[in-house]
């Protein structure tokens, strides 16, 4: 019955406040990322899928062994690849490693997550390229043996998703599957995914959140189990974010416990939420037994919240090129709601020096529909250096703030236009140049003290001549005989 869910959801693409079951690599262009957009009809004078693609950035990266053992590290290696006409800048790729267990998998709840991590922050990937990314895992030295995979999540701004939703675990991008090999049993206490509960309702892993009343009190229950003959001490930490982990500003509380078990014990351990005015709480709880770890990825949604987001802002291309039409565009959202009034969303262009180039902005309603924002321009000059800024106000309060950098000699320095010749050239000829002003300044100022000197010396020497004898010193000086 599940699968057939989830065989109805591929087919349908269904969205709207939860997340989806099927791979990243199923999604066409118009995939909504479901981030809680609602129903409503698309505002703003673009299109935003004209110019935001999910899905558009694949991370190719394969282990160079398909199989290891307890305590080897696995070395993955590949590409980040950017298939959209614009560079990408600020990227950060994020891993999560499933062990596969098709009994937890039946139940709804995905595979269970044996480890999380950012690979690789502030990644550059130009338009229609790719960045080569290395990265290792350290097998644990007490890992079950058994199937594996990593899964990759990008995005951008550490906000902005392009491959995989980071706050899921079964909307994932690229795939690398291996093989742990252990001939003994490490029998691992973990966190388990099927027995975890908000205020007593069943939570799945792989299906739509469940949603609460704002300023309802949720508890977080699930069970950690110790399956081995001995007894076992585990730290479990629980952190709790608004939305998603990616950016570290969203963490809204953290707590550890200790955790003692007897041998072939299962305790309940629960996991009071802290109140928070966003629409989206995301908790993650982590185990740790000896090396091997166990995780929960928690999301739910407070009802009755009404929130507006940015969900991509980028130029259409990079560098800029006088007398070429540019676009600079931001797509927007809100959740909860069908429309919520009142927004304020301005991008702003400059250049090197802080000059505006361009600036777009809008004020009214947000939709629950994805929305286009953003205007056509034409430059006036080249520009290899930029940076765009987005950013998001409601009630007299910015909501989102972010700022992209881009700039041609770390995106493709190929790509950059004369400008940074020239630039370079006028930038040593003006250094060229005042060096020699500096050289001929001096030789003159040297020439007139030579000069003074010189005409000092010869008036002195007509006044001893005149005045006769006189005392320099307390010596006599007299005049020489002729």
């Amino acid at each position: 019955m599940y699968r057939l869910f989830i065989a109805v959801v591929a087919v349908s693409v269904v969205f709207a406040s939860g997340s989806l079951v099927f791979a990243q690599e199923n999604l066409n262009a118009n995939f909504v990322p479901p981030s809680l957009v609602g129903s409503g009809e698309a505002l703003g004078p673009l299109n935003c899928f004209d110019y935001y693609t999910f899905g558009s950035v694949q991370a190719d990266l394969q282990p160079t062994l398909n199989q290891s053992v307890p305590g080897a590290s696995l070395t993955f290696v590949g590409d980040v690849v950017n298939a959209n006409k614009y560079p990408l800048v600020d990227g950060t790729l994020y891993v999560k490693i499933f062990k596969r267990n098709e009994a937890v998998f039946a139940e709804g709840d995905g595979n269970p997550v044996v480890d999380e991590f950012v690979v690789e922050d502030g990644l550059t990937v130009p338009a229609g390229g790719k960045t080569p990314v290395t990265y290792e895992w350290k097998v644990p030295v007490n890992a079950e043996g058994g199937d594996y995979y990593a899964a990759y999540f990008f995005t951008t701004s550490k906000r902005y998703n392009l491959m995989g939703l980071s706050f899921t675990d079964d909307v994932v991008g690229n795939q690398a599957p291996f093989t742990i090999t252990n001939l003994a049993t490490p029998n691992v206490a973990k966190l388990s995914k099927v027995s975890t509960t908000l205020n007593g309702k069943d939570h799945h892993f792989a299906a739509f959140p469940l949603h609460f009343e704002a300023g309802e009190e949720v508890t977080v229950e699930t069970t950690i189990t110790n399956p081995s003959s001995e007894t076992r001490v585990l730290p479990v930490q629980w952190n709790q974010y608004a939305w998603d982990p990616m950016n570290p500003d969203n963490l809204r509380n953290t707590k550890t416990e200790v955790v003692k078990l007897a041998p072939n014990e299962t305790k309940t351990i629960t996991y009071k939420v802290l109140a928070q005015p966003e629409s989206v709480v995301y908790i993650i709880a982590a185990a740790q037994d000896n090396q091997s770890k166990s995780y929960l990825n928690i999301r739910y949604v407070q009802d009755g919240i009404e929130e507006t987001r940015i969900n991509f802002p980028s130029l259409t291309s990079f560098p800029l090129k006088k007398g070429e039409e540019q676009t600079l565009f931001a797509c927007a959202h809100s959740t909860n709601a069908p429309i919520v009034p009142g927004n304020i969303l301005t991008l702003t262009l400059k250049d090197k020096a802080g000059n505006t180039i361009h600036q777009y902005k809008y004020e009214g309603d947000i939709s629950g529909a994805m929305s286009g924002f953003g205007d056509k321009f034409i430059p006036e000059k080249d520009v290899n250096y930029a940076t765009l800024t987005a950013t998001l106000e409601r009630g007299g309060k910015v909501i989102e703030e972010v700022t992209l950098t881009y700039d041609c000699q770390v995106i493709n320095p190929d790509s950059c236009t004369k400008e940074v010749a020239s630039e370079a050239v006028g930038v040593a000829g003006e250094f060229l140049s005042s060096k020699i002003a500096m050289l001929v300044a001096g030789a003159v100022l040297l020439l007139i003290l030579i000069a003074g000197a010189l005409f000092i010396g010869k008036r002195r020497k007509k006044e001893e001549d005149d005045d006769g004898p006189h005392y320099d010193g307390g010596i006599e000086m007299t005049k020489p005989a002729v």
